[in-house]
């Protein structure tokens, strides 16, 4: 289970309010919801009706409805993931000063310095360190749900934080 993420849900709901005709949500605007109706490469192009229709059915969508996933089911999708996925998702963690991961107060901050701290030990195996990295990255997911869901630096990886309540 990857969680049910927000644009999954509005997809789901424009495609049920169009059916048989089909197109692609993008959300531009979270809080409050607001998304963007686009065709689909190579089918017939949608009316302004079935836009209204399917925007409105998409913008329904209540992430209010939605809840912190377990860590442990976070963690769970981020040890599925390609190696060069895991890199994609640590690297970006790691960018910046203050690394991403310590810009965000939260109850997992000090969890994520010490499970940074351990990536650092040269004597733990490489295993040890790579589980040490998800760990991390599932607590960052806990705190900011929506960070990877087709994040821009690994579009193909779509976990959510969050799960319907």
């Amino acid at each position: 289970m990857r969680g049910v993420s927000i644009i999954s849900r509005c997809q789901r709901a424009a495609d049920k309010a169009l059916a048989p005709a089909k197109c692609n949500v993008a959300i531009t605007n979270r809080n409050p919801l607001i998304v963007t109706i686009r065709n689909v490469p190579g089918r017939t192009p949608l009316t302004a009706m079935q836009r209204t229709t399917a925007k409105a059915a998409a913008e329904a969508v209540n992430p209010a409805a939605m809840k912190v996933r377990l860590l442990v089911s976070i963690r769970n999708d981020l040890t599925a993931l390609t190696v060069a996925q895991k890199t994609a998702v640590w690297d970006d963690l790691t960018s910046g000063t203050p690394p991403k991961f310590a810009a965000v107060k939260s109850e997992n901050t000090a969890a994520m310095f010490v499970l940074k701290f351990l990536t650092e030990v040269p004597s733990l195996a490489s295993g040890d360190i790579t589980a040490a990295k998800m760990h991390l990255a599932a607590l960052y997911v806990q705190d900011v749900p929506f960070y990877l869901e087709q994040p821009a630096f690994a579009p193909t990886v779509n976990i959510s934080g969050l799960e319907l309540a």
